[in-house]
């Protein structure tokens, strides 16, 4: 749909892409991936289970959060938030580079950067919906929130076939940072 027939404010569409590339990236940092990555470097039942309980415990820093919102602005809460849990993406990227280091090393890097990063999401993610209320008019909202799910999934579901086809077979570290797209390639 064109900018010009949308019955959107001009630009909104763009958040449909942002939360496209966003769910590609956080179904990568947040899930199975992540996972299997710490599984390979000796994670145990108790330090999986915390990598996992991370989201959900977070979003409670919303709360705190929502007394800064006026002081900052919506957008600029959200774009800064985001933009700074963006560097602890390539933080926990680097993580399987780590040759250097030992497993239980490489683990605690991996922890503390998953914790920032979670707890930055937690804390941007408060001005998330009041944006898009500020921005949507009410009438067009639920349609928008819709299409906004559409494009969340489609993106959760690329990167999932992605990183099936990545992290196919015995996966050494460095190709959690890389993927195997060159054995991809060639099958």
């Amino acid at each position: 749909m064109s900018e010009r027939t949308s019955p959107y404010p001009p630009g909104s569409f763009n958040a449909h892409w942002f939360n496209f590339f966003n769910a590609v990236s956080f179904q990568i940092i947040l899930g199975a991936p992540i996972i299997i990555y710490a599984k390979s470097i000796g994670a145990s039942s108790t330090v999986l289970g915390i990598i996992a309980s991370f989201t959900p415990l977070m979003a409670v820093f919303q709360l705190p959060a929502a007394q800064f919102l006026g002081r900052f602005g919506y957008k600029k809460f959200v774009l800064m938030g985001w933009t700074l849990r963006t560097i602890f993406i390539f933080v926990v990227a680097f993580v399987p580079l780590m040759f250097f280091s030992d497993d239980s090393s490489t683990m605690a890097v991996l922890l503390a950067s998953l914790f920032v990063f979670n707890l930055l999401r937690g804390i941007s993610s408060a001005a998330w919906m009041p944006w898009i209320t500020e921005l949507i008019p009410e009438e067009k909202r639920g349609r928008f929130l819709s299409m906004d799910q559409i494009f969340v999934h489609a993106g959760s579901l690329l990167a999932l076939v992605a990183s099936a086809f990545a992290m196919a077979g015995k996966v050494d570290p460095g190709e959690y940072a890389f993927g195997k797209w060159d054995q991809c390639a060639h099958s």
